[in-house]
């Protein structure tokens, strides 16, 4: 059990540095901004669970609690794309990504494929399509900037990309 741990440790420490340091790589040629961490941690449990699925890992706990790190990721990463294009309204929808996500991981982990767990993975693919749509389609305000020339002085533009590097840690 603990060799499980340290290998997926290690797993996402690796995939964690491959990501960092090929990330101009991926974004010119697929045309996608990764979050390193995310991508990390992701392909750590869908490797060790399809090593579930083939009988060599049979560490639940470990594959549901990064699976679970996946899911507030993902509702965080929403939360931030409502943010950006100004639809704070559809806050409300972080609740279900939650409320489906986590029923889905559970049933997935405990292997009932029984109507419920179809119904939650149906009901969760019409849920993003839904908020995809929500997101993406309506029009919201640009990304505005709040300027640090008049606060701080002769070291505003050091401190402008500071703050351009934090809010895009991981793009």
């Amino acid at each position: 059990m603990i060799s499980t741990i340290l290998l997926a440790m290690l797993e996402i420490f690796v995939l964690f540095l491959l990501f960092v340091f090929s990330r101009e790589f991926i974004k010119d040629i697929f045309k996608l901004k990764i979050c390193a961490i995310c991508a990390s941690v992701a392909l750590t449990w869908i490797t060790m669970l399809i090593l579930k699925f083939a009988e060599v890992v049979t560490d639940d706990l470990l594959i549901g609690i990064l699976m679970g790190g996946s899911v507030v990721g993902i509702m965080y990463a929403f939360e931030q794309k409502i943010k950006k294009v100004g639809k704070e309204k559809l806050s409300w929808l972080k609740i279900l990504i939650i409320i489906f996500s986590v029923s889905f991981v559970y049933l997935l982990l405990s292997e009932t494929y029984n109507w419920i767990f179809w119904l939650i993975l149906l009901s969760g693919i019409g849920l993003f399509i839904y908020i995809i749509a929500s997101v993406d389609n309506l029009p919201g305000k640009k990304n505005e900037r709040w300027v640090v020339e008049t606060k701080h002085g002769k070291f505003s533009e050091e401190i402008k990309n500071l703050e351009e590097k934090f809010e895009h840690c991981c793009d």
